[in-house]
């Protein structure tokens, strides 16, 4: 991805907190003031700033109204009598939670406590001077601090509680032809080097095989590096693509843009586009002002084993965020094929960005950009399709009986021992 101002990358390890972290925890207290309850004043003004903050900032409103049906802009009604109706605070906390899922998008919804916790561990190791300010401004809000039930200091995150991060698992489908690498998920910087040590002593092993199979089913997301690194091992040659990355026009987009542009004003604009992009949606030349295209390459490493074999990727209809960045750039470069069923999506783009909604401290996560590929296919609506569909794709612990291991033997005339 193309570097700008401060940091701009895919599918950071921020990412996967989206989706493994969105269960509902109550806060509790006895008072009033303990309670932090709100007047219904607040309420429908904290509904207005988040309603506001989606239509003028989020991406996909057209895509979730021709996937799902949702009408989301028509359901304002719908919603504020949802907030009127609300009786007190958790009463509310359920209502906007409820309103948030309504976007369809694993991205986007208010985070609970765990994951504020998660997320401000994570942001202490990201460098100051980026966008991601932004959102480490927004984690480290004194009312979003109280409404959590945090405190000012951050609670370090043991590796073992960390949802950050799985394990690789390595090991043989068939003993010197098959290799097979399992990634549940595309773990963060943190831990990163002792898994490319464990995972290139592997790889050293299988550079003469007849194939490789590296699986990503179930894998929701994490940081793209990790999966580029990975490759970058193995690979004989470089990947080349080119993506593009639309944006709305709100406050929110525009503060975003103001870090990672030197000039804002600089960036091109929507309607000066003159590529042929023949399968854009039409929202974006009505609703969006402006647009990024970006080189996004994996480049091979100097310790790359240059297999020669055939590579393989199995995937799911869970494969989301960095997981997907990885399912979408196989497919369109050809890196490897892609064997299972239809992607989550959502695997173009940068990281979410986090707003407060201002009288209850509660945070919204929310994808920022829309992602296509280089004919102007929206990755979040239209996911992604493998090479060979596989019906039943789920994993089994047996590779006898897991039928995307089991194509991948009937391709490769192989069987097990």
């Amino acid at each position: 991805m193309k570097k700008r101002k401060g940091l701009y990358v895919i599918f950071s390890g921020i990412l996967i907190l989206t989706i493994l972290l969105g269960a509902f925890i109550g806060l509790r207290s006895k008072s009033k003031k303990d309670t932090q309850e709100l007047s219904k004043k607040e309420m429908v003004e904290d509904f207005n700033y988040l309603f506001n903050c989606i239509v003028d900032n989020y991406p996909y409103l057209g895509v979730n109204e021709r996937v799902n049906g949702v009408n989301f802009k028509e359901n304002k009604d719908k919603y504020l009598d949802m907030i009127n109706n609300c009786e007190n605070y958790s009463e509310f906390e359920l209502a906007i939670r409820n309103i948030t899922k309504d976007l369809n998008n694993s991205h986007t919804y208010i985070l609970d406590k765990e994951t504020v916790k998660q997320f401000r561990n994570l942001y202490t190791s990201i460098e100051g001077g980026t966008w991601y300010e932004l959102n480490r401004k927004v984690l480290n809000n004194e009312k979003a601090i109280k409404r959590y039930g945090l405190t000012k200091e951050v609670e370090k995150v043991e590796k073992k509680d960390n949802k950050l991060y799985a394990e690789p698992k390595v090991k043989d489908i068939v003993s010197g032809e098959i290799g097979y690498i399992e990634l549940s998920l595309m773990n963060n910087k943190t831990y990163r080097e002792q898994d490319m040590k464990y995972i290139s002593d592997y790889l050293d092993k299988v550079k003469n095989y007849k194939a490789l199979v590296i699986d990503i089913r179930g894998n929701r997301g994490g940081d793209s590096t990790y999966w580029r690194d990975i490759f970058s091992n193995i690979i004989s040659h470089n990947y080349y693509t080119d993506y593009y990355y639309f944006h709305k026009d709100g406050d929110l987009i525009n503060d975003f843009l103001e870090y990672v542009e030197v000039d804002i004003e600089s960036i091109p604009k929507v309607k000066d586009l003159k590529d042929e992009l023949i399968n854009l949606p039409p929202e974006v030349y009505k609703d969006f002002k402006s647009y990024w295209k970006s080189e996004y390459s994996v480049i091979k490493s100097n310790r790359s084993i240059n297999f020669q074999g055939n590579i393989y990727l199995l995937v799911d209809d869970k494969v989301f965020s960095s997981a997907e960045a990885l399912a979408v750039f196989a497919k369109d470069t050809k890196m490897a094929t892609l064997i299972g069923s239809r992607t989550k999506g959502d695997g173009i783009g940068s990281d979410p960005m986090m707003t407060m909604l201002p009288n209850s401290g509660l945070i919204f996560n929310f994808t920022k950009e829309m992602g296509t590929l280089k004919d102007g296919t929206c990755n979040e609506e239209h996911k992604t399709v493998p090479d060979i569909v596989v019906e039943n794709t789920e994993k089994t612990n047996d590779f006898k009986t897991d039928e995307c291991i089991k194509k991948v033997l009937e391709l490769e005339q192989l069987k097990i021992n």
